[in-house]
């Protein structure tokens, strides 16, 4: 009897996250949580690298409130880390974005 190879499984992202948090908080060894999935471990480890990337991907879109100022005063923003950073108002955008590369380079 001749053996059929069988086609990969496509999974959506939301899939291949879901299955990626379930063995992480599975407690089993890589092998055993594949095995039990009928899964490699090399799809396993594509979606943790891939998942580890877009959590420390460099550009981020995070929520701001725009708080309007009085065109004079300077700009306060504050930064993943915390901090907060003032810059007069007629600091140049260029400049701030090069600012804002190496005060937090997240």
């Amino acid at each position: 009897m001749r053996s059929r190879r069988r086609t990969p499984r496509r999974r959506s992202a939301e899939e291949a996250a879901a299955l990626v948090a379930e063995y992480e908080a599975s407690g089993l060894t890589r092998e055993a949580f594949c095995r039990s999935r009928r899964l490699s471990t090399s799809t396993l480890d594509y979606w943790r690298r891939r998942r580890r990337a877009a959590r420390t991907a460099k550009n981020v879109i995070v929520p701001v409130t725009v708080v309007p100022t009085v065109t004079s005063a300077p700009y306060e923003i504050e930064l993943t880390n915390g901090r907060r950073l003032r810059v007069d108002a007629l600091f140049d955008a260029k400049s701030l974005t090069r600012l804002l590369a190496v005060v937090d380079p997240c």
